[in-house]
């Protein structure tokens, strides 16, 4: 009878366990980062939140949101790494909006836009490599998910160039 309850108990207790095995266990940041990846849902639209572009050849750039129709940067460019769980950023330049009329618009996010205006290339005087965290987080069905800074990134494709 004690042989037979032991028994019970095992199963029982494995049974238990089994199910729990696979949770818990914390995603792993991918072997490469290079893609297009966009803050906050693996979901698009007519347009991108803020958005990673990830180059395998250790170049980068960050498209800040569509949705600000008020805002002068447009984007940032420079060169990663990541080393120990950290990503270390260089920015060589950004693109600006110069010019143009802050209009009222009653499509954009905030209800006003900038029309006209001309983007420019803006080199990154002293350039300094800046640390930001960067570890995985669960994907969102097929969507990897990373995080960069603590702000959740999902990847819209494999190749950065995607739109």
């Amino acid at each position: 009878m004690k042989s037979y309850m032991r028994s019970f108990f095992l199963v029982a207790t494995m049974s238990l366990a089994l199910p729990l095995a696979g949770q818990g266990s914390a995603p792993t940041l991918p072997r490469s980062i290079a893609g297009y990846w966009q803050e906050g849902s693996p979901e698009t639209s007519d347009a991108r939140l803020n958005c990673y572009r990830f180059f395998s050849n250790g170049k980068f750039s960050f498209e800040l949101s569509q949705y600000d129709e008020t805002k002068r940067i447009l984007s940032l460019h420079g060169t990663y790494r990541i080393k120990n769980g950290v990503l270390f950023l260089v920015i060589t330049h950004r693109i600006e909006l110069h010019g143009g009329s802050v209009v009222w618009n009653p499509q954009a996010r905030n209800g006003w836009s900038i029309d006209g205006g001309k983007s420019v290339k803006v080199i990154q005087a002293n350039s300094q490599e800046e640390e930001v965290s960067i570890e995985a987080c669960p994907p969102i069905g097929k969507r990897t998910g990373i995080k960069i800074g603590g702000d959740k990134y999902y990847q819209l494709s494999v190749n950065p160039n995607a739109q």
